[in-house]
């Protein structure tokens, strides 16, 4: 197959996944799932390469015509399946969970196989010059039936998983439009894999020519919008990876926000620390943490927060009042009667960084300060 997308479509679109593929493998650790992903878009990219006609010149050419032009787009269609091997591992594991595992090997071997029986059965196109596509005979039956085979498997495990996941309810609303998303995607998946399994047979034994026609123009013209649409969705992950080294992404500065507030807290109750935040923790899980060890510190300092009428801001208020009880105890004051601070509960860790922040950017910036806030504290 060779691409009917103009190039300057094209190669930027390659450009990009090339980017994507280096900084998954770099940024995206050692997970499976992450490296089956990044496999998978691997393959893909090179199957989209391969259909570049310059490209298909230049291998031509650079090999003395032993990879043709012919070869190199069957080459592209290998490609294109292996795509569809990493992810139907990764749907496996996700319907029957780790029985899947030991048969990895097994589904490896047989994409290996698959893959030299497309080269095989492909030969008798190669020689006439032209898509195995358009060619009748037995062998682009199989062709496309090796072909539709993995993509149908694919699609299909995916869709099982979101019909399941949306019968079970209970999700929340973002993720519903994702599984839904994902529902969409895997149907139209199967279709396509049925289309391209019935244009083989329709090619094979020469009817529907019209039909035939109008599938290999669809597969000239798809795959690059499907790499786009692939690459900006695995790009996700080493983006975001790259917003945490710089600081910038929402836990990162969540914990900005909440250090100086959170560094007083513990310096006066240091029995709630579960253990010292270390570097290798990601902003989401020290952000966590953090919450963790504020609340359980308001809980100590209860015991030295004394309730007066609050006037002004109530967060403000709020904030001082909560410092000056933890002065108090770090001053070394017996504890008295529990008084709770007025602080909203929170259900998800979100809702939780956002109350706790609205008390952190009124906390005191330094000793200074809090000093001449003191006697307001004192007074709450």
């Amino acid at each position: 197959m060779t691409s009917s997308v103009p190039t300057w479509i094209a190669y930027p679109v390659l450009a990009f996944t090339a980017l994507v593929v280096l900084g998954r493998a770099a940024l995206n650790g050692d997970a499976r799932s992450s490296r089956r992903v990044t496999a998978a878009l691997g393959f893909l990219f090179l199957s989209g390469l391969l259909r570049e006609r310059a490209i298909q010149l230049h291998a031509e050419s650079f090999t003395s015509a032993v990879i043709n032009v012919q070869l190199t787009r069957q080459i592209s269609t290998v490609m294109l399946m292996l795509a569809m091997v990493p992810l139907v591992v990764m749907g496996a594991r996700w319907v029957i969970g780790t029985r899947s595992e030991p048969w990895n090997r097994w589904i490896y071997v047989l994409a290996g196989l698959s893959s030299a029986a497309l080269l095989a059965v492909g030969t008798r196109a190669r020689a006439s010059g032209n898509y195995i596509d358009v060619t009748t005979g037995w062998e682009t039956i199989v062709y496309f039936g090796i072909f539709s085979v993995w993509t149908a498997a694919m699609a299909s495990l995916y869709l099982g998983v979101a019909v399941r996941e949306l019968r079970r309810g209970s999700l929340p609303r973002q993720f519903i439009v994702m599984i839904a998303a994902l529902a969409l995607l895997s149907l139209w998946g199967v279709e396509e894999s049925m289309s391209i399994a019935a244009s083989g047979v329709a090619a094979g034994i020469d009817v529907a020519r019209s039909f035939v026609l109008w599938r290999v123009a669809a597969n000239e013209n798809n795959l690059i919008y499907i790499l786009l649409l692939a690459a900006a969705y695995a790009a996700v992950p080493p983006l975001h990876r790259v917003s945490e080294y710089g600081g910038v992404d929402r836990w990162s500065r969540a914990c900005k926000t909440l250090s100086p507030m959170w560094s007083d807290l513990t310096s006066a109750c240091p029995e709630v620390l579960l253990h010292h935040l270390s570097a290798n923790l990601s902003p989401r899980h020290r952000a966590h943490r953090m919450c963790v060890e504020i609340r359980d510190a308001l809980s100590v300092l209860g015991r030295f927060h004394t309730v007066r009428p609050a006037e002004g801001n109530a967060a403000v208020c709020l904030a001082i009042s909560i410092a000056a009880s933890a002065d108090r105890r770090r001053s070394g004051e017996l504890p008295g009667q529990f008084h709770s601070f007025a602080v909203v509960s929170a259900a998800h860790l979100s809702d939780e960084v956002h109350v706790l922040a609205v008390l952190a950017k009124h906390w005191p910036a330094s000793a200074e300060s809090f000093e001449r806030i003191k006697p307001l504290g004192e007074s709450i």
